[in-house]
């Protein structure tokens, strides 16, 4: 009876380190972030007139080729723009205009995780994005290029 018991233990605390060290070889997942978006304009006759809250949505996926370390990738759709004003004369400044852009992003990401801290893991990615702005438009809906 022993015997049983302990070989029982031993195979179930087997399987449980076994399952406890398995990570999944692919992730993927869908990403929502929040963003706060802003104009810096060059131009002498042209003001900044505030920032705008804006969302940025995407799909991701992760290669884990190790418990700690993954490859990402995936798409992202970036919002972005803002206020800003015309002075029409010195001493005048015409009405507030707004710019609002979407971007799509592929970005290629190295990503490293600690182990587990109780049930917290830190997650850091560094890498590139390549974007192209799809859509850029004024509060009227006329297109800027």
């Amino acid at each position: 009876m022993k015997k049983i018991l302990l070989s029982s233990f031993l195979i179930l605390t087997f399987f449980i380190q076994a399952n406890a060290q398995h990570e999944k070889k692919f992730n993927f997942g869908f990403k929502v972030a929040p963003a706060i978006s802003w104009l810096g304009i060059d131009d002498p006759n042209v003001t900044s007139n505030g920032s705008k809250i804006k969302f940025n949505w995407g799909f991701i996926g992760a290669y884990n080729f190790t418990e700690n370390f993954a490859l990402v990738s995936g798409f992202n759709i970036n919002s972005f723009g803002g206020n800003y004003k015309v002075k029409v004369s010195p001493s005048q400044s015409g009405g507030s205009q707004e710019i609002r852009c979407n971007e799509f992003q592929i970005p290629v990401l190295f990503q490293m995780k600690t182990k587990p801290i109780g049930n917290l893991k830190v997650y850091a990615q560094l890498g590139l994005g390549e974007g192209a702005v799809m859509r850029a438009r004024d509060k009227d809906k006329n297109n800027i290029s």
